[in-house]
């Protein structure tokens, strides 16, 4: 779902936003092939409508189980500055299914959109995330991805000076 417009929902914004996240991914590099890097693994759920239940939480845990990741980054469902109902149950399947595990299967557990961030990442080119972003437009309004452009074509300006800097 993800989408006010009733013509999108369905099958028809899960071809876009597959097709978006593709595209995103291609912005961290990309295999001889033209395809991503970037190993995407699609869960299955609906979009707007992730439950907080024991089906969900044990295909959760065993996708972890079985990629032994050495790092999870998950929203956090706690001390949180976002509130959409998606992003904090995704937050609490994540810890749950992780200390669920015994202790030598847990993978770190890194957590964003916090008041109380336990990591932080320095980041060296940020025309690399804003070309990610740009991709994913079904889920910026016009305004959001005029935004978008001002602000990439700033990143972009800045990491070009910065290269000249050196």
């Amino acid at each position: 779902y993800g989408t006010s417009r009733n013509d999108f929902k369905g099958k028809r914004i899960r071809r876009i936003r597959k097709h978006e996240m593709r595209e995103a991914a291609k912005a961290y590099g990309t295999k001889l092939d033209g395809k991503p890097k970037i190993n995407l693994i699609w869960f299955g759920e609906i979009d707007g409508y992730l439950p907080f239940n024991k089906r969900v939480f044990l295909k959760l845990k065993t996708l972890i189980l079985n990629l032994k990741p050495h790092v999870v980054i998950a929203p956090d469902s706690f001390f949180s500055l976002d509130l959409h109902p998606d992003h904090l149950h995704t937050g609490w399947l994540v810890y749950v299914a992780i200390k669920s595990m015994k202790p030598f299967q847990r993978p770190l557990l890194l957590l964003y959109h916090s008041f109380n961030p336990n990591f932080y990442i320095t980041i060296k080119d940020l025309s690399i995330q804003m070309e990610a972003l740009s991709k994913h437009a079904s889920q910026i309004s016009p305004l959001g991805l005029k935004y978008l452009k001002l602000i990439r074509g700033i990143s972009v300006s800045y990491t070009h000076l910065r290269a000249h800097e050196t």
